[in-house]
């Protein structure tokens, strides 16, 4: 975004009363036209309709012209003493780069400094910092037995949650088989797990 360079004294000046309010909002829209696209004052006749002042744009223009504040120009306009306020293509376009190192060198100066303190946190953490792409652990079925209910209630066939628990322990320890190949059945191979999981639930 550019920024316009207008006197103070602008609404007093002999030329700006010459050419009247209307004309001098073109005038205005005229420079910012030119600071925008950095034509070094130059307004394409064809530009004149999309400057925002309505259907009478080249009587406006006229009036600027005979104030001596547009010149008339091969294809178009050209504000007078536009450089005498508004810089240049060349200072813009090197003030831009200029801005652009700026941002660029802030960036990565704030990249380090945030990458130090990601660090310095680290350190201070020790093994309590977070680790990243930590596999989660698997849940022992051992660890936390089913209780017993077909125990206490003297029942001899597995219920279906020592089943489905029986069934995780058979996942665990064979992969993708669905029993023990040592086992007859699946069927079998289920009850003589559940059977293990009641022992180690009454012993606990």
């Amino acid at each position: 975004m550019a920024w316009l360079r207008i006197d103070d004294t602008v609404p007093e000046h002999r030329k700006m009363l010459q050419a009247g309010p209307a004309a001098c909002w073109l005038w205005v829209c005229g420079i910012a036209y030119c600071q925008r696209q950095l034509t070094d004052g130059f307004i394409p006749e064809v530009a004149l309709p999309m400057l925002g002042v309505g259907s009478r744009v080249k009587k406006l223009a006229d009036a600027l012209v005979t104030a001596g504040l547009f010149e008339c120009a091969d294809g178009g306009y050209r504000i007078h003493d536009y450089h005498d306020h508004n810089a240049t293509r060349d200072e813009a376009m090197e003030r831009r780069q200029e801005l652009r190192r700026k941002r660029a060198a802030a960036g990565r100066q704030g990249g380090l400094r945030s990458g130090e303190a990601r660090r310095e946190a680290t350190k201070q953490n020790g093994s309590n910092a977070p680790k990243q792409n930590e596999a989660p652990t698997r849940p022992d079925p051992y660890k936390n037995p089913p209780t017993p209910h077909a125990v206490a209630r003297g029942a001899k066939a597995p219920t279906r949650a020592e089943r489905k628990r029986a069934a995780e322990v058979l996942r665990i320890r064979f992969g993708a088989c669905k029993h023990n190949p040592t086992c007859v059945s699946h069927e079998s191979c289920l009850v003589a797990v559940v059977a293990e999981l009641r022992a180690k639930a009454g012993a606990a």
